[in-house]
């Protein structure tokens, strides 16, 4: 029997405080995610990151990560912290911690960001070989009406307060602008530059998501966003490898061609359409793709995966799990 080696436990701390309230499993244990092989194998080595959520009736609901790029091979993260706000009225959203090795933050950025935006932010990083820190992320409402005070922002409402802004800098050259600038334009990301000095930084703003909820009770949302992120638990552990990328015969295979930059989101549903688990990846760029998807963690019976297109259903595949 092969051993596996030894790991390394990343725990990272901010500001921000939480309350541990899970006891964690060993890496063997925790499903869908395990040292033996991932929840979703992809036939390309360069960026991706891929988040799933396992929803059990009986316990917590999970998430796992798997995180690959030009300058790092496949992080995994076990426990990853997921805020659903799915159930609010008026922001059907999730947020993820953004906070992993390669990523330069400052220690008082709130380090959660819309999970799509999220990958897309990881996506122009990946570009600029994560030279570049993040200085601001998430912003609480007494932040924001603050920077408003001190001319900081000309903004009382900003989609810091949803997690779908992220500001960059303070240090950059022209032609790293640029690309940045070029890029974001082809992810439907808004680009500014704001502040002057030493202040000077990029920021980049979901437009789209964003354009959805401007007109709603955004300190509403936000500080419904607030409490839930201080009310949850911070027990990831971060890994630098993964034992297993290449698909099995046992995966579920699906094929991908997107025309344009893409973000896919499977959605699994059992029998009785209750959603089992849901699996959002990134970023893929035009051209063909195929993946499989590991369903170990699926009790025995017939499944139903829904296929989301940057949010638009684009069909369905039927399984069953032995």
């Amino acid at each position: 029997m092969k051993f596996l080696p030894a790991f390394l436990l990343i725990l990272f701390f901010n500001n921000l405080t939480f309350p541990d309230t899970l006891t964690l499993k060993s890496p063997r244990e925790l499903f869908p995610f395990c040292r033996d092989h991932s929840f979703i194998k992809i036939n390309h080595q360069g960026f991706y990151y891929s988040l799933i959520t396992y929803y059990d009736k009986y316990s917590e609901n999970k998430s796992f990560a798997c995180i690959s790029s030009d300058k790092f091979k496949n992080y995994t993260v076990e426990d990853e912290t997921l805020i659903d706000c799915n159930e609010c009225k008026d922001f059907q959203q999730e947020l993820v911690r953004i906070n992993i090795p390669v990523i330069e933050m400052k220690l008082n950025v709130i380090p959660f960001l819309n999970t799509e935006f999220f990958i897309k932010i990881l996506y122009i990083l990946n570009k600029i070989n994560f030279t570049m820190k993040i200085s601001d992320a998430m912003r609480t409402e007494e932040n924001q009406l603050k920077y408003k005070r001190r001319g900081w922002s000309d903004k009382e409402i900003s989609p810091h307060l949803t997690g779908l802004a992220v500001d960059l800098g303070s240090f950059f050259s022209r032609d790293m602008r640029d690309k940045i600038r070029s890029i974001s334009e082809q992810l439907g990301i808004k680009f500014l530059e704001h502040g002057r000095r030493g202040n000077r930084h990029i920021h980049l703003q979901d437009e789209r998501k964003w354009s959805r909820i401007k007109g709603k009770n955004i300190y509403d949302i936000s500080n419904d966003i607030m409490n839930r992120i201080f009310a949850t638990k911070n027990s990831r552990k971060i890994f630098s490898d993964l034992s297993d990328t290449a698909i099995r015969t046992t995966d579920i295979k699906i094929e991908l061609n997107p025309k344009r930059s893409s973000i896919y989101k499977f959605r699994i549903e059992n029998i009785l359409d209750i959603k089992s688990a849901e699996i959002t990846t990134g970023l893929y760029p035009e051209g063909y793709y195929k993946i499989g998807l590991a369903f170990d963690y699926l009790k025995k019976g017939f499944y139903k995966i829904w296929i989301f297109e940057n949010d638009k259903c684009i069909g369905e595949k039927y399984f069953f799990k032995y």
